[in-house]
C-alpha cells in the first residue's frame, strides 16, 4: 500500500522513498537512489558477525582464487540451508536496486542454494559487511552526459539517444560455463544490468562474448521501445561498447562461418539489428572495459575504477567504508 499525498495539483510534494530506496534530489539535476535504511537494518540484523567492508569479499589474488574455486559439496555436509538462504535475499534486494557491483557475487553464490560449502556463508558475510558500510553511495542519474569510458569522443547520436549505450563483457577459459554481463546506461545511470553463468558451452573467448552480446543486443532492443512508448525516441543505434575483436568483426562482416546453431542464432540475430540500425558495437580496450565487474573478482584498484563509472559518482564507491572503517 502506497499512500500518495497530494494536496492538489499547484503543489507538488517531491518523492523521498521508493520501493525501499530513498531518492536524493539535488539543484544540479541529478538524483541519487540509495538504500542506507536497508542497510541500517542489515547491521541490526547481523550485529557484531559483520563490519564495514571497502570491497564485497577480499582483493588478494589468493582470497579471489579461492572464491572462484568454491565447489557444492555433498547434501548434508554444507552449511545450514536456512541460513544461507536467508543471506542470500538480503545481498539480493540490494543487488537488484542500488548495487550493481555485486550482480556477479549473487549470481555466483546462487549456484551453492542446494548445498553450499561452509566458506561461502563467510563470503557472505564480507559482501553484507560491503553493503552497510557503503550504503550511501547508490546510483547516481543526471548531469551532463560524459564520454563514455573507453571511448575518446560520444558516439554518432549520443545527445539525442539521451546518452543510452551498453557494455558487454565475458570470462572463458576457467569454467565450461564462465560468468558474463552487460549493463545499460542512459542519462549516465544504470538502466539495466545482469551477470550470470553462460547457458552453453563456449568453445572461444569469441563465442562467450558473443552469447552476452546477444543478451545486451536484446534489452537495448527492448529500450528502444521503452523510450519510443514514453515518447523519447532514441536517433540511430545504441552503441555497444565490447573489448574482444573477433566478435565484433563476427557480427559486422558480411556472410557466416561454421558454428554451432547456437552461436550462429546468436550471430545473426545481433547482425540483424545492426543492419536494421537499432545497435552497433564499438571495439574498445580491455582495460576500460566496465562489464568486467560482472565477469570474475577484481582487484580493488580496478573494482574502485569501474563502480565510480557504474554509479556515476565523483569519487570511489569505497571511499565511505575508507573512512569509517580504514579499508578491507
Amino acid at each position: 500500500m502506497i499512500n500518495v499525498d497530494c494536496v492538489g495539483p499547484e503543489k507538488l510534494v517531491s518523492v523521498e522513498a521508493f520501493i525501499g530506496s530513498e531518492l536524493l534530489w539535488r539543484n544540479n539535476g541529478t538524483v541519487t537512489i540509495t538504500q542506507n535504511a536497508f542497510a541500517r537494518k542489515l547491521a541490526t540484523k547481523y550485529g557484531d558477525k559483520v563490519k564495514p567492508r571497502s570491497t564485497p569479499i577480499p582483493t588478494s589474488k589468493a582470497d579471489r582464487d579461492r572464491f572462484e574455486a568454491l565447489e557444492p559439496v555433498p547434501k548434508g555436509e554444507g552449511m545450514d540451508l536456512a541460513l544461507y538462504l536467508a543471506a542470500m535475499g538480503d545481498i539480493g534486494w540490494p543487488c537488484l536496486m542500488t548495487f550493481p557491483q555485486l550482480a556477479y557475487y549473487h549470481s555466483y553464490l546462487g549456484q551453492f542454494m542446494m548445498s553450499p560449502p561452509r566458506a561461502t556463508y563467510d563470503f557472505l558475510l564480507h559482501i553484507i559487511g560491503y553493503i552497510i558500510g557503503n550504503a550511501s553511495t547508490g546510483i547516481t542519474f543526471g548531469g551532463a552526459l560524459r564520454v563514455p569510458m573507453g571511448l575518446t569522443a560520444m558516439p554518432p547520436h549520443f545527445m539525442e539517444s539521451y546518452g543510452t549505450y551498453a557494455y558487454s563483457d565475458s570470462s572463458w577459459n576457467k569454467k565450461p560455463k564462465p560468468h558474463g554481463g552487460h549493463v545499460v546506461f542512459r542519462c549516465n545511470g544504470l538502466w539495466m544490468w545482469k551477470a550470470g553463468a553462460l547457458k552453453v558451452i563456449a568453445d572461444s573467448t569469441m563465442e562467450a562474448e558473443m552469447a552476452v552480446a546477444l543478451r545486451c543486443t536484446k534489452d537495448l532492443i527492448w529500450a528502444r521501445q521503452m523510450s519510443n512508448l514514453i515518447k523519447c525516441l532514441m536517433v540511430g543505434p545504441a552503441h555497444i561498447l565490447c573489448d574482444n575483436k573477433a566478435m565484433t568483426e563476427a557480427v559486422n562482416k558480411d556472410g557466416s562461418s561454421q558454428r554451432t546453431r547456437y552461436f550462429e542464432r546468436a550471430t545473426v540475430f545481433i547482425k540483424y539489428a545492426i543492419m536494421k540500425n537499432l545497435v552497433a558495437t564499438i571495439l574498445i580496450s580491455t582495460e576500460q572495459m566496465v562489464a568486467d565487474l560482472f565477469t570474475k573478482p577484481l582487484d580493488e584498484t580496478k573494482f574502485t575504477k569501474f563502480c565510480t563509472v557504474l554509479l556515476n559518482a565523483t569519487c570511489g564507491c569505497s571511499a565511505a567504508s575508507r573512512q569509517s572503517s580504514g579499508g578491507s
